[in-house]
């Protein structure tokens, strides 16, 4: 559990001074941005989530706490750079911490952190306000920074008791040993993500018992039905388990290990490779990307993959210049003030993310003839995006539904699936994502890299014909 910090260390106190003397936004957060956030979570997050509300309350000029100044701004600027969905989230987590005495973690501290960081800096750009002048109002009583927050309702009792207080560890375990009281443990990345949506709209349409728990993406997705950590099905991209089948033949024990407990269960989608520039950048197509400064994602992520994958296979040498950004917000602002050349995103179209109208960025197009090995060629559509206004020809990777079961009789999720490829050439579907619209034309299996094999409940008839014929468990 998490203790409040105030007795062990003196940042905040420090902090305060300075707000107190008059120091701005800017110079706090350059003070912020060199701590240590593993020492002292608690006293930087509270801090930014306080500059937050004071900001928002400059620029709306009320009162209200930041839980209703989100929502006013975000209809006073509904193309506000991050959108209320993400700053909800990490206030959200902010609040478990320092009211629920929630566990704290390597991904969720520095998600807040950067969210909360990237908020103020765009919300002044989009209000016109400069934080080397911005100076939050005095702080009388450290205590103000823990004040509740109604952004979004309590969780429900019935939840909190279920799983609002249990610690990382006993949570794990309960993740492992009782599998949700049977349900169907479904890893589907992050919440904005494509492969969440889809994983949703499973549950909701067909089958309630499909527990959707989010994850970081495809290699994370891999190492958590590797390692056992958790009993079910993801979503993971070919080319992650290529290059994890690359590492595991070079002698990676790790990675042979992983692969030993998993098994290919079909293709399900195949996600497009988006290149975003500044639409007034000479860059046209993927080729002009070669020595460019670029932004690939979180380090080790399956994106990031993809990115190093594409660039050596175009240019025959590895992506040297390249930028690791957590959020694709931070992405943004990166290429915006030409810290980056280009940012590749990977993801089955169309992205939540990209939905919004992005302005000052155009998309580059793919326009050898040939799709690069282990990649198809395929298009954004310019309906995916209010800000392209045509089709984009582009690379696509496939993207493959995993287990780590061996028992046939277990491999409960396809003939859930079966009912939705069903549905969906009957025509008895309507506002489902168009990935699993896609999902009933996919009917060949491609031949798994050296290591990786089909489960023995996949369809024999869905293979294509090199496809060698290696099952699990039989």
């Amino acid at each position: 559990m998490i203790k409040r910090m105030f007795n062990q260390s003196k940042i905040l106190e420090e902090i305060q001074k300075k707000i107190n003397n008059g120091e701005s936004v800017e110079t706090i957060l350059e003070i912020i941005d060199k701590i240590d956030i593993d020492k002292s979570p608690n006293e930087v997050i509270n801090m930014l989530h306080f500059i937050v509300e004071s900001l928002l309350k400059k620029i709306l000029n009320n009162k209200y706490h930041i839980s209703q100044n989100i929502k006013l701004y975000h209809k006073e600027y509904p193309q506000s750079l991050i959108n209320i969905e993400t700053i909800k989230k990490a206030v959200k987590i902010r609040n478990n911490m320092s009211h629920n005495g929630l566990v704290r973690d390597k991904v969720s501290i520095p998600f807040m952190i950067e969210t909360y960081s990237l908020y103020i800096k765009f919300i002044a750009q989009e209000a016109n306000i400069d934080l080397k002048s911005f100076v939050p109002p005095h702080i009388s009583n450290l205590k103000e920074l823990f004040e509740e927050d109604d952004l979004e309702e309590k969780f429900e009792k019935k939840s909190k008791v279920k799983y609002g207080l249990i610690p990382l560890v006993m949570l794990l375990s309960f993740f492992i040993y009782n599998n949700f009281n049977d349900k169907i443990i479904f890893l589907a990345g992050t919440e904005d993500g494509t492969y969440h949506t889809m994983a949703q709209q499973l549950k909701e349409r067909y089958d309630d018992s499909i527990e959707v728990v989010s994850s970081k993406g495809s290699v994370d997705n891999l190492k958590i039905l590797g390692e056992k950590k958790l009993i079910g099905f993801g979503l993971i991209q070919e080319d992650v388990l290529k290059e994890f089948a690359k590492e595991a033949i070079e002698g990676q024990e790790s990675q042979k290990n992983i692969l030993k407990n998993i098994s290919l269960l079909n293709t399900i989608l195949n996600e497009e490779v988006h290149i975003l520039v500044r639409d007034d950048s000479s860059m046209s197509s993927f080729q002009d990307i070669e020595n460019k400064t670029i932004a690939i994602g979180s380090e080790k992520s399956g994106n990031a993959i993809t990115a190093q994958s594409i660039y050596t296979k175009l240019f025959h040498k590895r992506l040297e210049n390249r930028r690791y950004y957590q959020s694709f917000s931070k992405s943004l602002y990166a290429l915006k003030y030409h810290d980056v050349d280009a940012i590749i995103l990977v993801g089955g179209e169309p992205l939540l993310k990209l939905q919004k109208s992005l302005k000052g960025v155009k998309l580059l197009s793919y326009k050898k003839e040939k799709a690069l090995q282990g990649y198809l060629i395929g298009q954004i559509s310019q309906h995916s995006y209010p800000w392209i206004t045509s089709e984009v020809r582009t690379l696509m990777v496939r993207s493959f539904l995993v287990t780590n079961l061996s028992e046939k009789k277990n491999v409960v999720i396809l003939p859930i699936l079966e009912k939705l490829k069903k549905s969906i050439e009957n025509n008895k579907t309507s506002n489902i994502h168009p990935k699993w619209k896609e999902f009933t034309s996919l009917k060949c299996l491609p031949t798994p890299a050296n290591g990786i094999i089909y489960h023995s409940a996949t369809r024999f008839n869905s293979y294509c014909p090199k496809v060698k014929q290696i099952f699990k468990n039989e």
